[in-house]
């Protein structure tokens, strides 16, 4: 059977560790960081990149190493292929192995967790800040920064076991306490999680030639998970 593995680039060695776990030969496609924060954008990229794959290699299986995103998965349309994906929400929620544990973590707090992807580059607190203060004036640029992460009021670090811990919560820590003025950063531990529900064990097969539908995914996240 020949399979496809599209994936975001922000879960690249948690991605790589399932592939190794696992022992798949799929064939990997990495996806630029970001395209997350527009739905519309991951959603048209992805379908670009399933099209080209359909022409080009004619897989059996795409598998898509994404969550549902804000619903960018709603209106996928499935070709000559099976279309699998997760049964989360998104990609934390996927480290961490369900929303209710994600909540259960977060004991009522505003809790940021990241992962090392998340903490470096233009994903971390500190330049997302300068990024807004280059393209705002200060007042504006204060504000818009407060809106979007003011109501953290810790760091939550995952150990998924797939990069050095120590540093990662160095640079959260600073980060928090430039960007936020947070002092909290807390380390947990679910590397398990992620190769679990890339290995298939939570997952939503969609036939071919179909549109993907996120709310009948979303319907059965409530219900009892049949594992495959």
């Amino acid at each position: 059977m020949k399979e496809v593995f599209i994936v975001c680039k922000m879960m690249e060695a948690e991605a790589l560790a399932a592939i190794r776990d696992s022992g798949s030969d799929a064939e990997v496609i990495w996806m630029e960081k970001g395209l997350h924060v527009e739905p519309k954008d991951l959603r048209e990229a992805l379908q670009k990149t399933m099209d080209r794959v359909e022409k080009e290699i004619a897989p059996d299986r795409i598998l898509l190493g994404y969550g549902f995103c804000g619903n960018a998965m709603a209106g996928l349309r499935v070709g000559n292929y099976t279309l699998v994906l997760p049964r989360i929400d998104d990609c934390i929620t996927m480290f961490i192995g369900s929303r209710e544990r994600k909540k259960e973590l977060e004991g009522g707090v505003g809790t940021m967790f990241q992962t090392a992807n998340w903490a470096e580059g233009d994903e971390s607190l500190v330049n997302q800040k300068h990024m807004l203060f280059e393209d705002f004036d200060e007042d504006e640029a204060q504000e818009l920064f407060e809106m979007m992460f003011g109501h953290y009021g810790r760091i939550g670090v995952l150990d998924t076991h797939c990069y050095d811990l120590e540093p990662v919560l160095r640079e959260s820590r600073s980060d928090g306490l430039r960007a936020l003025r947070i002092r909290r950063v807390l380390r947990f531990s679910h590397g398990a999680a992620v190769r679990g529900a890339l290995r298939r064990k939570t997952i939503h097969r969609f036939p071919s030639r179909g549109h993907y539908r996120a709310e009948r995914s979303l319907d059965r996240l409530n219900q009892p998970k049949r594992h495959n």
